[in-house]
């Protein structure tokens, strides 16, 4: 065989050295990126709302999520089949907290009212956003009456969600529960202190409220409860 000349041959060794040492390395880190996603898996899951903790009814739905490998991409498609039965959770975040837990983090949607068929009997709860959550037989909520039954998952219509936020509203100024009927764009709300509101919702004033709160503190001081109060007009009409 050929020898190769003294410098030729220095600088194939000295390329060998390098893609040896190259390979070398490489090897390394695969074997160590290979170690390190089996050490970072989760070995707690942590899930948190809006509110505090997660409720217990959540936490045993994710038990499944013990295990996940912290350095891959995270299993949000897998979190988001085992909570779509849960109709109150608005939004899923999931975060790593290494080396070992991975975070759940849920925005729950909050009840502002209630919808059904009638006064009496179990209604379903619904957000500001007009999505059906689920049913209470509680009656803190105020109340849209709907011939239609729902469902949790169903959204209202806009004249519905409308009304469901003008009632949360007006429910601060009654001590118990106010009930509304809308019949084409009217708006009857029935105050358990024996006085109906007139709302037009195809126009509602900007300062409808603090009209409505005048009226009943100044009957209040009179000591005369009007019997019908009607905002759909600019001057509103009362009437006792």
């Amino acid at each position: 065989m050929k020898k190769l000349p003294g410098r030729r041959h220095k600088l194939y060794i000295k390329r060998f050295i390098k893609v040896t040492c190259g390979f070398f390395l490489i090897t390394c880190l695969f074997f160590v990126w290979f170690e390190l996603r089996q050490l970072l898996s989760a070995r707690k899951v942590e899930c948190y709302t809006q509110f505090g903790i997660c409720s217990q009814t959540i936490s045993d739905k994710i038990k499944s999520l013990v295990g996940t490998r912290l350095l891959q991409p995270l299993p949000h498609n897998q979190v988001n089949e085992l909570l779509k039965g849960i109709s109150e959770i608005k939004t899923i975040h999931l975060y790593r907290k290494l080396p070992v837990t991975l975070v759940l983090s849920l925005e729950i949607r909050n009840p502002i009212g209630a919808v059904g068929p009638q006064v009496l009997g179990t209604h379903s709860t619904v957000d500001d956003e007009g999505f059906v959550l689920g049913q209470t037989d509680q009656a803190n909520y105020p109340l849209l009456l709907n011939e239609l039954n729902v469902k949790a998952g169903d959204r209202l219509n806009y004249d519905q969600v409308e009304s469901i936020k003008l009632l949360y509203q007006m429910n601060l100024l009654s001590e118990s529960q106010i009930v509304g009927r809308i019949n084409g764009k009217l708006l009857t709300v029935y105050f358990p202190e024996n006085y109906i509101v007139l709302l037009d919702l195809s126009h509602i004033t900007s300062n409808w409220y603090t009209t409505l709160q005048v009226i009943l503190t100044r009957s209040k001081i009179q000591a005369k409860l009007p019997k019908v109060i009607d905002l759909r007009f600019s001057s509103p009409i009362v009437t006792f």
